[in-house]
């Protein structure tokens, strides 16, 4: 009987000890789960102390990477290979009559501004340039005050191609994207001109361009390319825009054409003017 009583107390007791391994008397469980939830607090610890200080890290890496790339642009790594040439041949000039004593040309007896710059002279200018296209442009002159005054048209209100412009494709772009201009605003009295040059001026940058066989050039405004220039009788803007970068010169081009492309027209377009 002790030793059934002593059989029966052991296969009560076993369950109890095969437990206790893992959880001692009864409060283990409550141990063990407390342990796994501190083990995981110290993980997510980790894990947002990590993220803190990498964080710092990664902006570092990005701005870094930033001015590497802009380090990489200022030095001139997008260098383009398209040529520049020179101004046009000299060709004929333009007839104009005589303007003395403060005269001032109609604008239906203005010659075609594509006078001033033609086909040949953009071949010159931009040797590369293929699918050249030109188009003369109306000019319409009279202004808001003399419109209200008298709406009715007249033909000396209008120059039928005041303005010349030239499509055409150059070296790398995939159509022609590239435009080069030529506007007349006023033919008259070169005197009448030199007043009314200065009055526009006011108006514009006032950056002295230089000569380049003009009378006179400044930019038309502080953001734009074109030139506003005056040559003895004629009051006239060039310029011109294109998407590709010049031989020896940074993308992008809207300054290299300002400064190096436009001289040339204005050179051409001078030369015309005697």
């Amino acid at each position: 009987m002790v030793t059934d009583g002593c059989a029966r107390a052991d296969s009560r007791t076993a369950p109890a000890q095969r437990v206790s391994g893992s959880v001692p008397n009864g409060r283990g469980h409550h141990l063990e789960a407390a342990s796994t939830m501190q083990t995981k607090q110290t993980s997510a610890s980790a894990k947002a102390k990590s993220r803190i200080l990498l964080t710092p890290l990664g902006i570092i890496a990005i701005a870094a990477l930033a001015v590497a790339g802009l380090v990489s642009w200022s030095s001139g790594s997008d260098e383009g290979d398209v040529a520049i040439g020179r101004a046009g041949p000299a060709g004929n000039a333009i007839t104009l009559p005589d303007l003395r004593n403060g005269r001032i040309l109609p604008g239906n007896l203005w010659p075609s501004a594509c006078q001033l710059v033609d086909q040949r002279d953009v071949t010159a200018i931009l040797p590369e340039a293929e699918q050249i296209q030109q188009q003369p442009g109306l000019l319409y002159l009279k202004s808001i005050k003399e419109f209200a005054a008298d709406p009715e048209w007249n033909p000396n209100d209008r120059a039928e191609a005041g303005r010349c412009q030239y499509s055409m494709k150059l070296p790398g772009e995939t159509y022609a994207a590239t435009q080069l201009w030529v506007h007349i605003h006023a033919i008259a009295d070169p005197d009448v001109i030199k007043r009314y040059y200065a009055a526009q001026v006011l108006g514009g940058a006032g950056t002295n361009q230089g000569d380049h066989g003009a009378d006179y050039c400044v930019l038309a405004g502080l953001s734009e390319g074109t030139w506003l220039c005056r040559k003895g009788p004629v009051l006239f803007s060039v310029g011109g825009q294109t998407t590709v970068a010049f031989k020896g010169k940074p993308a992008p081009a809207p300054f290299v054409w300002r400064d190096d492309v436009n001289p040339l027209i204005v050179e051409t377009v001078a030369a015309r003017i005697r």
